[in-house]
């Protein structure tokens, strides 16, 4: 097995995982979701993504942390993890990007960004 091989990502390859039976496998997605939670407003709650885009906002993996889901975290701090998962990979963030808009475009998949924080302001608007 190649250094990449081990460093693809499970959900971006056609060969079968080695734990994997094909008949337990589904078929590749239709859909590919990236969730961000803004907590300041910027994002719509739903947007459908070109090619393009998926790849933009799956690089920047942006984000925000907030008070109850993160321990310290008093008022809302907006952060990016390149690829959703910024400390585990282990490639630079535009390859990983770049093999997953090739499965995409290969397998005729469509990119969603689902803001799961507010929309039309920020969090605590009323109390600024």
């Amino acid at each position: 097995m190649s250094t990449l091989e081990r460093e693809y990502p499970s959900f971006l390859p056609d060969r079968v995982h080695p734990q994997c039976k094909d008949t337990l496998c589904g078929p590749h997605p239709k859909n590919v979701i990236l969730l961000a939670c803004d907590a300041f407003g910027f994002l719509p709650p739903v947007s459908k993504l070109s090619l393009a885009q998926t790849m933009y906002h799956f690089i920047i993996g942006y984000t925000a942390l907030v008070a109850g889901t993160e321990d310290g975290i008093k008022e809302p701090m907006a952060t990016f993890f390149a690829c959703f998962r910024a400390v585990f990979i282990m490639i630079h963030p535009t390859k990983y990007a770049t093999m997953r808009a090739e499965k995409m475009q290969k397998h005729g998949a469509t990119g969603w960004l689902v803001n799961h924080g507010w929309s039309g302001g920020r969090i605590n608007a009323d109390k600024v």
